[in-house]
């Protein structure tokens, strides 16, 4: 049978004082009360113990020199915030219930005491004159109620009373501590040792006679938090095997039996061995008698058979239900929502589509019933409901969930929520600056206040395992990368949450060097010009402190994707738009490893090439470029306004946390875990490569329950990466992982699915999201207008194409007679042409004497080829290289 429980959120929260039956309120028999079966055994032992109090007292009647002692102390064992300390305060309504459902009139026969908490003794209180204290309150109470001893003659009064207040004295002077017999000699130290051997005697009697008074069978002590008390611990634990083994009293003690075990251990460690001995075989004996001795006397003071544990939260949390205030026409105004209910709304507001188990599994879940308690009340079902509709409540409640992360020393959402808010208070003025959110800023997470506190990702030791599993520890780029780390962190520098791999450099896989830019350009329209200089401004950057005079560029994809995160993320007026992102393509890329160390030079030679000449730069100006892209971002986002529209795009930060760590992590295990040569990369292969990486991150947030999680786009087949049609065929993960998430939004019914995708985000809001991500305009620049199924081949990837002009610079230095020549390279009819061929390299010199050095002696000039003959050298230049080719 299935037990459902009740955690009422109407009541006050210093109300713990639950009925144990649970059906304190009538609501659909739902158990305010958790602890079940735990109530179940506690009321079964006391029925046991009340017998055996009850047995005992005619014993000792029969025999009153005679004492023995019982071996049942209680132990109410769990984690801490099970909810000992509330079980602890129940016991007598857990009692009282039991007695009166079962028609039994024993509730009286069990007087509770006061429960004690040893962490609230000063310093030299003794634990048993603290127990004695609160059984002579109970007595003195009952003495001054008209009540006490009704049923007995006054003499009979009077003579209990004197019994009691004369086994009080005697009982207080047997207690006498060590000290106080210092100065005795004689008879009367002796006198004082017999009154010490004697407190079992004396106890008894006092307990007798205050149960006599007070008209019931047993006392129940309950003792709180005793593992709380590090240094009183053994003390506490000591009295209640020595003093509290009294049939007549049923100490209650709750407490983490584990620490019960360290803390005890520690005590007959101290006694069985010495930690300087320099006798090895002894001290190793010792430690095994220690640690014989804590299970022995545990096993005596609570026995296995005398402990009670309490359900952990995930056991209760699957069935619970909170009741809450409703705005809504239900009955009191009241409502109930399930756990499962509440955790949907709670991961709508903070992870809106960011619901993979990859993510979820991260959050910082409540783990015992004191969390659970904290959470619910501190972000109620009320408010995340409200929030939907109110963006200032939303605000409120990032605040709230970031004290709780904070609390919970959880990284992810802890950044997570500081970067909420650091975007939702962002003025006006300012320009947006991915590296403001602490998110994607390890340089900030490590100077967060908090970090000395908590934080426990190595960020220097993340970066350092990466270029490690490169295998290329023998390249220059490899100690050139490793350096800047080295000088941009410090090992002992912790991050609040995992970040990825930083962008590094390779000369191999990321760089495009001058010369292939220029044959690029070459021919190109001015509408061209704008797109290839855009793909340049955000792909590739040169702004890096060097001791040589570098003409070439390196890839990278962070200022790309501060781009997307800022387009989806921001809303701004045209004008500021463009700043906004003049300022992005100013800065360095924001992941890269060069803007981690600026001033660290680089002075690998390998990164020169000494070939280039270097011409004036053909890319248009930052200015020009921001102004085209942010004219493209407002179109795009007119085209997809259902994103934008009437929700707070602010909650998606999550979202793109994940992507950004997932994509980057799986871009760096393609640039340098993966030892093949990519021959024949283009800069856009690379960026729809990224563009693929993305959309598979998003899709994988948004699945719930495991996808697919193997690397997408990494083939060295190009013409698969250019053709999307090809891509998808090919493809196992991307589409896989797409087709789960379209199967998930079938599944689900229309309401499951708004808890499930995000309320304020609404049905299909997902698949329209990586729609949105994989049209940007970033993404479209690169896409062929003849034929949107493919991708331009721009920007050839490592080192230079050798066009004719570069063929023809070389054999001119090198054999004067070839001077005439250098006029071909000034032929722009005849470069654009070759463009058009798709003509890439020109063995010139080899090609002339072989072809043309009959018809055409070496000082023929560009002059000589009049009319038809242009086309026929072009028609003969070209069938001879396609033989070679």
């Amino acid at each position: 049978m299935v037990t459902n429980y009740l955690l009422d959120l109407t009541n006050n929260e210093y109300r713990d004082d639950f009925i144990a039956l649970g059906l304190s309120d009538g609501t659909e028999g739902k158990l305010q009360f958790w602890q079940y079966e735990a109530r179940e055994k506690l009321v079964d032992k006391l029925e046991i113990f009340l017998k055996d109090a009850e047995q005992y007292r005619e014993d000792r009647n029969k025999n009153p020199n005679k004492t023995w002692l019982s071996h049942n102390s209680i132990l109410v064992t769990g984690k801490r915030g099970t909810g000992k300390t509330v079980f602890l305060r129940n016991c007598a309504a857990m009692w009282k219930a039991h007695c009166d459902n079962n028609e039994k009139s024993l509730f009286k026969s069990i007087c509770f005491l006061p429960e004690i908490d040893p962490t609230m003794l000063v310093d030299h209180d003794n634990f048993a004159n603290v127990v004695i204290a609160q059984i002579y309150t109970q007595v003195e109470n009952k003495l001054n109620t008209d009540s006490c001893c009704a049923n007995v003659t006054i003499d009979s009064r009077e003579e209990q009373k004197n019994y009691f207040y004369n086994y009080l004295k005697k009982l207080a002077d047997s207690l006498g501590k060590k000290e106080e017999f210092e100065g005795c000699r004689g008879i009367d130290k002796i006198m004082q040792y017999k009154s010490g051997i004697s407190i079992e005697q004396y106890f008894h009697g006092f307990i007798e006679s205050a149960l006599k008074i007070i008209d019931c069978s047993a006392f129940v002590l309950p003792i709180d938090d005793v593992d709380m008390a590090l240094e009183r611990a053994y003390e506490v634990v000591d009295d209640v095997r020595r003093l509290l083994g009294c049939p007549y009293i049923i100490p209650i003690v709750s407490g983490d039996y584990s620490l019960y075990e360290q803390m005890v251990s520690n005590h007959f460690d101290e006694k069985a061995y010495r930690d300087r001995s320099g006798d090895t075989e002894q001290k190793n004996k010792g430690i095994e008698l220690a640690h014989e001795l804590t299970d022995a006397y545990l096993t005596k003071v609570f026995p296995n058979n005398m402990r009670i544990s309490l359900l952990p939260i995930e056991f209760i949390a699957p069935t619970l239900s909170l009741k809450v205030k409703s705005n809504k026409s239900h009955k009191n105004n009241e409502k109930l929502v399930s756990y499962s209910d509440y955790k949907k709304d709670l991961f709508a507001e903070f992870y809106p589509l960011a619901i993979n188990e990859e993510v979820i599994s991260k959050w910082p879940e409540p783990e015992s019933a004191r969390e659970f308690t904290q959470l619910v009340r501190a972000i109620s079902p009320e408010e995340l409901e409200d929030a939907k509709n109110k963006p200032s409540l939303s605000y409120k409640l990032w605040k709230k969930y970031q004290t709780w992360a904070e609390q919970k020393q959880n990284g992810f959402a802890y950044t997570n929520c500081e970067s909420f808010l650091t975007l939702t208070n962002r003025s006006d003025l300012s320009s947006f600056n991915i590296s403001d959110l602490i998110s994607f800023n390890p340089k900030a997470q490590i100077a967060s206040k908090y970090t000395a506190a908590w934080g426990k990702k190595s960020f220097y030791q993340t970066q350092i395992n990466a270029l490690d599993n490169s295998n290329n520890n023998k390249q220059r780029w490899y100690s050139d990368s490793k350096a800047l780390v080295e000088y941009a962190f410090d090992k002992k520098e912790k991050t609040l949450s995992s970040l990825p791999p930083l962008e590094f450099i390779n000369p191999t896989k990321t760089r495009i060097t001058q010369n292939n830019v220029d044959n690029t350009f070459e021919g190109a329209t001015e509408d061209e010009k704008i797109s290839l200089s855009t793909i340049l401004r955000i792909f590739t950057s040169r702004d890096f402190y060097s001791k040589l005079d570098s003409s070439h560029r390196f890839v990278f994809m962070s200022r790309a994707f501060e781009i997307i995160t800022y387009s989806f993320l921001v809303e701004e007026s045209d004008d500021k738009s463009k700043y906004s992102l003049s300022q992005i393509l100013k800065r360095k890329p924001f992941y890269s490893i060069f803007n981690m160390a600026p001033t660290k030079a680089i002075q690998d030679e390998d990164h020169r090439d000494n070939d280039e000449i270097l011409e004036k730069d053909q890319v248009l100006p930052i200015a020009n470029v921001s102004a085209y892209l942010s004219k493209q971002i407002f179109i795009w986002k007119k085209e997809n306004h259902h994103i934008f529209e009437n929700v707070n795009t602010n909650n998606l930060i999550p979202l793109f946390v994940y992507m950004f760590n997932k994509t980057f992590t799986a871009l760096h295990a393609f640039r340098f875990e993966s030892n093949e040569s990519f021959e024949n990369e283009y800069l856009t292969d690379n960026i729809k490569r990224f563009e693929y990486m993305l959309a598979n991150a998003a899709y994988t947030a948004m699945i719930e329950g495991p996808a697919i999680t193997a690397s997408v786009a990494i083939t060295r087949t190009q013409e698969t990466i250019r053709s999307s049609q090809a891509f998808e065929r090919s493809d196992r993960v991307l589409s896989a992982n797409k087709k789960r998430y379209e199967q998930q939004v079938e599944s689900c019914s229309s309401e499951n699915m708004e808890r499930f995708n995000g309320n304020q985000f609404g049905f299909d809001y997902g698949e329209k999201f990586v729609k949105a991500l994989q049209s940007h305009p970033i993404f479209t620049l690169i896409r062929d207008n003849s034929n949107e199924d493919l991708i331009l081949n721009l920007f050839k990837i490592g080192s230079n194409t050798n066009s004719s002009k570069t063929a023809v610079t070389k054999l001119i230095n090198k054999d004067s007679k070839l001077e005439p020549i250098r006029e071909f390279t000034n032929y722009e009819y005849m470069r654009k042409k070759l463009k058009e061929l798709k003509v890439e390299a020109i063995e010139f010199k080899s090609f002339y004497d072989e072809n043309l050095a009959k018809d055409y002696p070496l000082n023929t000039t560009i002059r000589d080829f009049n009319g038809d003959r242009d086309l026929c050298f072009i028609k003969w230049l070209t069938i001879n290289l396609r033989k070679k080719s």
